[in-house]
This record gives structure tokens, sequence and C-alpha cells, in this order.
């Protein structure tokens, strides 16, 4: 039954804003300084710096793009660009310039997935996959 009301919110949804503008299970583009996109950003770049064993903060330095997938609530497909900041991890601060000195800066690409199902709890990181560009 439970599958029955799923179905039916979803074709609203559909009815609603128009066939094409949602493909279940396919990307569908979005702007980058969409609200939700900027949020999933967010949630991206505290998850790096939580498994990162670096000594400075890395921060988004721009979004490349995204898309969205309807699937068990929203997934968030983020391509970013992150670099390495002057401030220590240690620091409370997180508006910091990037790192200027070579032997510090680094420069990422980051291919991210961020769940979000807002009944089931916060979003979360499902997929990171990021390799150091040139500078």
């Amino acid at each position: 039954m439970a599958g029955l009301g799923l179905r039916a919110l979803l074709l609203g949804l559909m009815l609603m804003l128009g066939v094409e503008a949602v493909k279940l299970g396919g990307l569908s583009p979005v702007p980058t300084d969409d609200p939700g996109v900027l949020n999933a950003t967010r949630v991206a770049e505290e998850d790096f710096n939580r498994r990162s064993n670096d000594l400075f903060h890395t921060a988004v330095s721009n979004v490349i793009s995204a898309q969205t997938q309807v699937v068990s609530g929203l997934m968030y497909h983020l391509t970013l660009e992150l670099r390495t900041t002057v401030c220590r991890k240690s620091s409370a601060s997180r508006n910091c310039p990037f790192h200027e000195d070579p032997q510090y800066a680094k420069k990422m690409t980051c291919n991210v997935k961020v769940w979000d199902q807002p009944w089931a709890g916060p979003m979360r990181v499902f997929e990171q996959r990021c390799s150091r560009t040139a500078e």
C-alpha cells in the first residue's frame, strides 16, 4: 500500500511540474547556486575535512556542475573544486584564504554524491572520488 501512495505522490509531482521536469532515476541538471546544492556542497566539504589527515582546512573554491537524481529521496551529483586554505583544522575560523605557497597549496577535483532523505536524518555523503589537479 505504501508503494501506491508514493506512486500517487510522484505522479502528482510530474503533473504539477510537467513530465519532463521530473526524470525518475535519471539525472537532471540544477543551477550551482540552488539552495539544495549549496547545502549538499557544505556537507561534502565537512565530510572531506573529517576524513582528511591534512593539517589545513580544505574549502570548496568552485561548484563546477550539479545534477539531481530522484531516488529514495534526492541524490545530488556534484563536481567540486577544492583547495587548501591557510587555516589549520584546529582553528575555529572557516572563512580563510586559500594557500598560495606551493608547498602547502593543493587543488583537487571531486565527484561527490550527497544523499538527502529528510525523513531519515541529515544529508550524508554517499560517495566521494577526488583527484589532485595542477595549480
